[in-house]
């Protein structure tokens, strides 16, 4: 059986105006009583795990504000969490937190996939890009406490791993929790900011490099979507501050640290999937933005 502890892996907590703590869902009920909030009992601060929940490279984020209001940036926009506010930080974005008000109280829920699990879900999930142009949006305070409550639901399967299909459970009740939270956004798409002609494009481009990520050439995304490369390349820069190459880059790279570190595939094997040319070349490739070879790279980090 395969690993499916590496395949998914789940953390959950509040942010208060202090930093970040890490509890189960299912304590989180315990200390919220929700809707009435128990601020006292968020105990044992850990400011550390703030900074771990901002890494977004293989991750979804789900955050929901249940008091006070957070300041965040994704990328290069800025969005305020007021209360029933909700959240989602998908994969490979940019996430800081700006400003938090004193009373502030969100519960998160982040979601850790392997790359090839990731992937899958992204392609899957049919609309979850939308979550791209609109991450945040208001939600009423009855279904807040629904939200919860699957949050609840879904860590307790992830939690019962004496059975063997507890990861694909987990797997199935997270696309359910994305298709319940596309339905409330489809409520709330009125009010939304439409995207500009160029973020459009973007998130197109975005899309295509989940699905033909190994593919390198900045010219092949460039004909899928009709442009030029040029014009394309222009667009993308301007709208995501990287290149077209820093982003197949970026992407190639993260895949090749999930292969080193949670297979037992060989560096020639790994080479041929993320469409080098030769062994040779993807160890350039990899030693140039990590400082290490690929073996130099495996041997700490391997699970």
């Amino acid at each position: 059986m395969a690993n499916t502890t590496s395949q998914i892996q789940l953390q959950s907590g509040f942010i208060t105006n202090t930093g970040a703590s890490v509890y189960p869902v299912s304590e989180i009920f315990q200390i919220l009583d929700f809707p009435d909030i128990r601020k006292s009992a968020v105990i044992n601060i850990n400011k550390n795990i703030e900074n771990k929940i901002t890494s977004i490279s293989k991750s979804i984020l789900f955050i929901l504000c249940i008091n006070g209001n957070l300041r965040i940036k994704i990328d290069k926009k800025q969005y305020i969490l007021n209360p029933y506010s909700i959240c989602i930080v998908l994969p490979d974005r940019k996430l800081s937190v700006l400003q938090k008000s004193q009373d502030l109280l969100t519960v998160f829920l982040h979601v850790t996939f392997s790359r090839d699990v990731l992937n899958a879900f992204l392609s899957e999930v049919e609309g979850i890009e939308k979550f791209n142009s609109i991450p945040s949006f208001l939600i009423h305070r009855e279904e807040a406490s629904d939200i919860l409550e699957f949050g609840s639901f879904i860590i307790k399967s992830y939690m019962k791993t004496d059975h063997p299909y507890h990861i694909e459970m987990t797997k199935k009740m997270l696309y359910a929790l994305i298709y319940t939270i596309q339905d409330l956004y489809i409520k709330n798409e009125e009010s939304a900011t439409p995207l500009t002609e160029n973020e459009a494009i973007f998130f197109r481009f975005r899309k295509l490099l989940i699905q033909y990520y190994p593919i390198r050439e900045p010219s092949f995304y460039a004909e899928k979507l009709s442009y030029s490369p040029v014009y394309l390349s222009k667009i993308i820069k301007e709208t995501s501050g990287k290149s077209i190459s820093e982003w197949l880059d970026e992407l190639i790279l993260q895949q090749a640290k999930s292969l080193l570190t949670e297979t037992n595939a060989t560096i020639v094997s790994i080479s041929r999937k993320l469409n080098f040319r030769d062994s040779n070349c993807f160890r350039f490739f990899f030693k140039k933005r990590t400082g290490l070879s690929p073996r130099e790279y495996r041997k700490p980090n391997k699970s």
